[in-house]
């Protein structure tokens, strides 16, 4: 059997939000390791902004995003998909409901940041979301799961945090959330953070070239490994 036909299609539900899922598609050629133009990845992508802020969504500040979510996953699995990745974190508040409607697997995001997490050695992780994903205690629980504890920031600053994510967002203005994520960053790693997670994928983008003082975990670039891990099982494998 060839590498190709060993090899399955990367399904990737995007939109949440497009600079996102551009960058896990940039993140995903630049991993793949590759001599030449054909041993790159096949990926087929449904980049859909109309789909409601999950993030709003959870805390009930705006329109549930279920039936656009189905919809565009459903879209990607017709479209040839073997698995599908989501390049937003507060998404997966309704990853059962995206994964009953699909009959290929969908892979977490969280599921594969608890496991860096784990592989580093971190045992108490900061964590910078949107509002809706640290209420909604998803990550909280998943990685007490794995042994470790969460730090998050005060809501004042999460506040402010979540007002600067939904300005890039919509306006495209990064400066704001470069700004105050990493004063949230130094803040957590002061208060015994051993590892910060950019558990939105619009962080790692306004903190590129911006280091945190500890060691930080960019879920976009997490999910992209675990794509091309993915893609490279034979096909019938499962994640």
């Amino acid at each position: 059997m060839s590498a190709t036909t060993q090899e399955r299609t990367i399904g990737i539900l995007g939109g949440k939000g497009p600079e996102a899922t551009v960058e896990l598609l940039n993140l995903i050629i630049k991993n793949t390791p590759a001599t030449r133009e054909e041993d790159h990845l096949r990926v087929v992508v449904d980049n859909n902004p109309k789909v409601p802020k999950p993030s709003l969504g959870i805390t009930g500040h705006g329109p549930c995003p279920v039936a656009a979510l189905v919809a565009t996953a459903r879209n990607v699995e017709r479209a040839g998909a073997g698995f599908i990745a989501i390049p937003c974190n507060s998404a997966h508040y309704y990853l059962d409901e995206i994964r009953r409607s699909v009959g290929i697997p969908v892979l977490s995001i969280i599921d594969e940041t608890a496991a860096a997490l784990q592989q580093a050695g971190i045992g108490r992780a900061g964590l910078l979301a949107t509002t809706g994903l640290v209420q909604s205690e998803l990550y909280q629980k998943r990685l007490a799961e794995s042994g470790l504890v969460t730090l998050i920031p005060d809501p004042k600053q999460q506040a402010e945090l979540m007002e600067k994510i939904l300005r890039f967002k919509d306006a495209g203005d990064m400066a704001p959330l470069t700004g105050i994520a990493l004063r949230i960053c130094r803040e957590l790693a002061e208060s015994g953070a051993e590892g910060v997670v950019y558990a939105c994928t619009e962080i790692p983008l306004a903190l590129a070239g911006h280091p945190p003082p500890c060691p930080f975990f960019d879920t976009l670039a997490i999910l992209a490994k675990a794509c091309i891990r993915e893609a490279q099982k034979r096909q019938g494998g499962k994640p």
